[in-house]
């Protein structure tokens, strides 16, 4: 453990002296300053983890205890991983490869933090430590822990909780298949054994008892649950080409009676939950959506050549999903080369499940890097875990085989050399992400005269277009204490219509910043794009006859236009 746990600490120092800790989505941000705020209805991250988050952050306030939790988790994932790997007595070549596997892995925990790898991290290291510990009948302690790392996995995002189920349950069926009488020797199928097993598994359905008690305490309160209703029609629409859909069938959703600009808004997170954006509105979206696309899935072969274009392209272009191929090619060719042929079915299986869940991601149009980190990491770990010594070739007892032997080591070592190199190569494009990412958010940082411009107006809600850099400047720093600029708020997002920010408008006198929006002293816009349309649906919506709504520029900062909301007589 000592080794593990020196190793691992020698791998985050490097990269946190190396790159700068920044989010990967705004969305891990915008859960760090809700749980600063002490709001623990999260509708991504469960319920009974926010709530210690929540209270620990309000003690220790000089730290972003969203992000640091991640990280400790990461470290304590890797360091458990890296111990069970090194248990394996597969010699000093083999562990160094594995170390720098693990050390390309740690590049996505330590320099981007996302709480949905987060997720899939804890839950495939859980379900890995658990299956280690049946096997080899470990103490009480490497259970809880285990135990303890699926929950909070699952906490994070349940939704990572079956891939990760899944890779544990193939490896267990390979390994009844090839060591069935080693394991029935070791007493496994005794009685208490397996009602051992099966207590672990009624244990671990707790998961989806957390996850429901958690959407049960959100949607007990009715406001939250009207909430949680609207974010699903949102998603519904935003995340989908509902827009290019629109523009080819505008007869199709005439019904609907949104129009073209409307529409356009819509997608482009203008969510006016009382005008166009209104939830039965967004339904309605939805529902024609879907029927137009019914009969028109994606056909098997289409969802392949996206796979490989996809697969072709991350890989030329060094990503880090690229690199994760890469490695996961070479571990399956090292397979196949140097393993006894009776054991390479689970090495094929391993690689057809993740290339699986790739296309699934492909066919739901949603192959984002966090979502396809599961079938990369599940996969990588699950590998490095299954190549145990007594798989590999052996020799016999002539000459010939054991002159093959020694070529056979000699290749190894040869191809442990190759895989350290290249994760070091792969290391160098990962390195120049981070530092490419954390340029880039240092760019979307709100600038400061536009900062200062909207401090000197703090009675005046300030709402802006998507386009505009409107992060808070902690949001350069993920290490910080999260917190965001009260008076400056986005056009939409998945908390419009939430609570939480509903009560940010109170604070302000409104109920909804765009039909509020009208003569009022209070709430400005700062955009330099799209206010024709805005303007044009400020008259469909909240206009009146003999009358019309006009965009005033009113100021100017930061490069950016302020607009006022002005209605005129004709």
């Amino acid at each position: 453990m000592l080794t593990a746990f020196a190793v691992n600490i020698i791998i985050m120092a490097v990269i946190l002296l190396l790159t700068d800790v920044v989010y990967e989505t705004n969305d891990d941000f915008a859960l760090a300053c809700r749980i600063a705020d002490g709001e623990p209805y999260l509708i991504f991250v469960n319920y009974f983890l926010c709530v210690p988050l929540a209270a620990l952050q309000s003690v220790v306030t000089g730290v972003n205890i969203f992000v640091t939790v991640q990280m400790a988790a990461a470290f304590l994932c890797f360091t458990a991983v890296t111990k069970i790997m090194l248990d394996k007595g597969r010699g000093l070549l083999f562990n160094t490869a594995t170390v720098m596997i693990i050390g390309m892995l740690a590049f996505d925990h330590y320099g981007m933090i996302q709480f949905t790898k987060t997720s899939a991290l804890l839950t495939i290291s859980g379900m890995m430590i658990l299956a280690d510990s049946m096997l080899k009948r470990r103490h009480l302690g490497y259970y809880v822990f285990a135990i303890i790392m699926v929950y909070m996995g699952a906490a994070f995002r349940i939704y990572s909780l079956a891939a990760a189920v899944g890779f544990a349950g193939l490896y267990l069926i390979f390994e009844l298949i090839y060591e069935r009488k080693k394991l029935a020797d070791a007493g496994l199928f005794k009685p208490k054994q397996i009602g051992k097993y099966c207590l672990i598994f009624i244990i671990l359905c707790g998961t989806m008892l957390m996850h429901t008690a958690s959407m049960n305490m959100v949607n007990s309160d009715p406001e939250r649950s009207e909430y949680n209703s609207y974010n699903d029609a949102r998603s519904n629409v935003v995340d989908y080409p509902v827009y290019s859909s629109f523009i080819e069938n505008p007869e199709k959703y005439k019904h609907t009676g949104l129009s073209e600009n409307d529409v356009y808004l819509i997608s482009h997170w203008y969510l006016d939950d009382e005008g166009a954006a209104a939830e039965k509105n967004l339904l309605a979206l939805r529902e024609t959506y879907t029927d137009l696309e019914q009969g028109e899935s994606k056909a098997p072969a289409e969802v392949v050549k996206e796979f490989v274009k996809g697969t072709i392209s991350d890989i030329t272009e060094h990503s880090r999903r690229g690199s994760h191929i890469i490695i996961m090619v070479l571990m399956a060719l090292t397979a196949v080369v140097f393993m006894r042929p009776k054991y390479l079915p689970f090495v094929l299986a391993a690689g057809a499940s993740a290339a699986v869940l790739y296309m699934m991601l492909y066919y739901m149009g949603r192959p984002a890097y966090r979502a396809t980190y599961m079938a990369d990491a599940g996969c990588i770990l699950w590998l490095l875990y299954y190549m145990k010594p007594e798989y590999f070739r052996r020799a016999g007892g002539s000459r010939r085989d054991r002159n093959n032997l020694l070529s056979l080591k000699a290749a190894t070592a040869a191809a442990t050399v190759i895989t350290v190199i290249i994760c070091c190569g792969l290391s160098i494009p990962m390195y120049k992400a981070d530092i490419a990412k954390a340029a880039e958010t240092e760019g979307r940082i709100i600038s400061s005269e536009l900062l200062e411009y909207t401090e000197a107006q703090e009675n005046t809600l300030f709402i802006c277009d998507i386009s505009v850099k409107r992060s808070a400047p902690e949001y350069a720093d993920a290490l910080s204490y999260p917190q965001t600029v009260n008076n400056i708020m986005g056009t939409g997002s998945w908390g419009t219509h939430s609570p939480y920010i509903q009560e940010k408008f109170r604070g302000f006198g409104v109920t909804n910043c765009y039909g509020d929006a009208i003569d009022s002293d209070r709430i400005r816009f700062v955009a330099n794009s799209n206010i024709d349309r805005l303007e044009e649906y400020f008259n469909k919506w909240y206009g009146e006859e003999g009358s019309e709504i006009h965009m005033k520029e009113t100021g100017t900062a930061g490069g950016y236009s302020i607009w006022q909301a002005v209605r005129e007589v004709k």
